[in-house]
């Protein structure tokens, strides 16, 4: 099980799925408070700085496009953004 995650409730399935966005610009605390909803929650976490980088380490076309935009202190296509989520929300760990 995932650091933090917490076994289900036997009633889970009667209960609505809750989805909780934070925003904020950069240092403004958001993953510290994520890492505290995770550890008390259990609940899964994305995020879309963590998927930049990690598609920026990679060292493919789009992964060096993301790097030099990045670097330059731009901010990534939300086009291309949003293709990043989607694919993490399609994965086996997000159900």
């Amino acid at each position: 099980m995932p650091r933090g995650q917490k076994p289900a409730p036997e009633n889970y399935e009667d209960e609505e799925p809750v989805r909780l966005l934070i925003l904020g610009p950069p240092g403004c605390g958001k993953g510290t408070q994520s890492t505290k909803i995770i550890d008390q929650f259990g609940v899964w976490h994305l995020s879309t700085g963590d998927l930049l980088r990690a598609e920026s380490s990679k060292k493919s076309k789009l992964g060096r496009k993301i790097a030099q935009v990045m670097e330059e202190g731009g901010l990534v296509d939300d086009d291309l953004v949003i293709k990043l989520v989607e694919k993490s929300l399609d994965s086996p760990k997000a159900k």
